[in-house]
């Protein structure tokens, strides 16, 4: 299962949740955690995905943290390659 975190206006967050549209997906949007209290957040996501610098979208696969929006692609089209 993947969770995404996401903000509502970025490309790469819309790119990704386009990528997961036939996978269990849960999505977060971040909008509102980031504009009320923005430094707990950020404080939170550092620790979850072992970053100084934050970008979105951040992507977790079964707990795991994946990466961005390109590691999704690979991770994708990794998977793909491996059904042919």
């Amino acid at each position: 299962m993947f969770i995404v975190y996401t903000k509502s206006h970025c490309p790469d967050c819309i790119k990704a949740k386009k990528l997961l549209q036939t996978e269990e997906t849960i999505l977060i949007n971040c909008d509102d955690l980031l504009q009320n209290d923005r430094e707990s957040f950020l404080i939170e996501m550092r620790k979850k995905t072992n970053l100084e610098r934050i970008t979105f979208p951040m992507v977790f696969l079964n707990d795991e943290f994946l990466g961005g929006i390109n590691e999704l692609t690979d991770h994708i089209v990794y998977e793909l390659s491996e059904e042919f």
